[in-house]
């Protein structure tokens, strides 16, 4: 058994610390007892010998118990269940910078050829998207197909981006999560943990697109539709999350792999973002409305509003999207008394050629998205005899037209 301890917090930088633990030959689980007192945005990377990620884990000012088993149904949400090799691990811990004094935490390891221990965290599921040791990388999710149809047809397909399990800060399991998506009505949304990369679901009967939201102090995006790990570390050479040329890589690495990158609740202090030299071309949405339940969320969906307007008037073609950004349990609010806060509120609604989180990724893409808490839009729009589907430009089209009009008709 090795017991690992820190102190962060409290300092103008963020804490990037790495421990190494070895692991004997012939061992069939790890397990990490986890405390920390509350220091932000604590997380842990735990690596192999040979560099691949096989623990993620965020903080939740507490104790945890995380467990690295033979197969997903033995091994914690964020974890990369299979072998242990033999030799030196390494288990990396991050924090944030801020507080007005330094906590503490502690990491108590210990593995085991016998019988797995549960954890406290609820197990990878049935469904895994990982493969330990599988491709090059540190983590790669090689055992789930993109392309795979959930359902055939060019339709309005309705789903949330931005949502949250207990793998990060998230007070629901992936199961009960799923669950009440399905009984809103959604074909699909995307976990979207903090810093964390989901390597599998306890069911298959939603379509469910992986994702991580890229946490810092001075802002989030989320990366949606990604399929590898996006190394967000503060120790990286550009700093990683810590700092604005880590951040630009890590949107443009989300793009690189065929995601698109959305910068989440761009003026909602204080997680608002601050990385103003960001390029404009770097991100592909911006989440223009995010929980409605929220506390300010008014004021900051007006002002993301103005905002997305000022882009456009610029010429940005950036998609405004939506994300319930669910942390609760399904009748909880965050005002006594006050509206529950749930997954797909609000609701995105995309016209895509199927469902399959190439086609969700790429309707988002090309702009043909609406936002709702409600109403149903069919969006049309005619130019002459030709109709042209939502995120179409038809300027050209008016220019060469004789009178030079289009018709466009919302139909709720």
């Amino acid at each position: 058994m090795s017991t690992l301890n820190g102190r962060a917090g409290g300092g103008d930088a963020p804490v990037a610390r790495v421990h190494r633990v070895e692991v004997a030959a012939g061992q069939r689980w790890l397990r990490l007892a986890v405390h920390d007192d509350g220091i932000p945005e604590f997380s842990l990377v735990v690596l192999d010998p040979h560099q691949r990620v096989r623990a993620q884990y965020w903080g939740k000012a507490g104790d945890e118990q995380v467990v690295v088993g033979p197969d997903p149904l033995h091994s914690s949400c964020g974890t990369v269940a299979g072998p242990l090799p033999a030799g030196r691990w390494r288990v990396e811990v991050f924090g944030a910078a801020g507080g007005d004094s330094q906590a503490s935490y502690s990491v108590r390891i210990d593995c085991g050829a016998g019988d797995v221990p549960a954890g406290t965290l609820p197990p990878v599921g049935a469904h895994r998207w990982d493969a330990a040791g599988a491709g090059a990388g540190p983590l790669r999710l090689q055992q789930t197909d993109l392309t795979r149809r959930a359902r055939r047809g060019r339709a309005w397909y309705r789903g949330d981006f931005h949502a949250h399990t207990r793998a990060s800060d998230g007070q629901q399991s992936a199961e009960a999560l799923n669950r009440q998506a399905l009984e809103r009505g959604l074909d699909f949304f995307s976990v979207t943990e903090h810093n964390l990369l989901t390597t599998g679901w306890p069911v298959d009967d939603l379509l469910v697109v992986p994702g991580t939201e890229v946490t810092s102090s001075a802002g989030h995006f989320n990366a949606i539709g990604v399929h590898r790990w996006l190394d967000w570390r503060q120790h990286a050479a550009d700093g990683g999350c810590a700092a604005a040329g880590g951040m630009v890589r890590l949107l443009r690495d989300t793009r690189a792999q065929g995601g698109i990158a959305s910068i989440n609740h761009p003026l909602l202090p204080p997680w608002e973002w601050r990385w103003t030299d960001t390029p404009l071309d770097a991100f592909d949405a911006l989440e223009i409305w995010n929980d409605p339940t929220y506390p300010r969320n008014e004021e900051a969906t007006q002002a993301a509003l103005r905002l997305w307007s000022r882009l456009w008037d610029d010429g940005h073609r950036v998609v405004g999207i939506g994300g319930s950004d669910t942390h609760l349990l399904p009748h909880d609010s965050y005002v006594p008394g006050g509206p529950p806060s749930v997954i797909g509120d609000p609701w995105t609604a995309v016209f895509a050629d199927e469902l399959s989180v190439v086609a969700v990724v790429d309707a988002v893409r090309a702009g043909r998205a609406y936002l709702s808490r409600g109403p149903v839009l069919d969006v049309r729009a005619e130019v002459g005899a030709r109709r042209y589907p939502p995120g179409s430009s038809v300027t050209a089209a008016v220019a060469s037209h004789p009178g030079g009009t289009a018709a466009v008709r919302l139909l709720a």
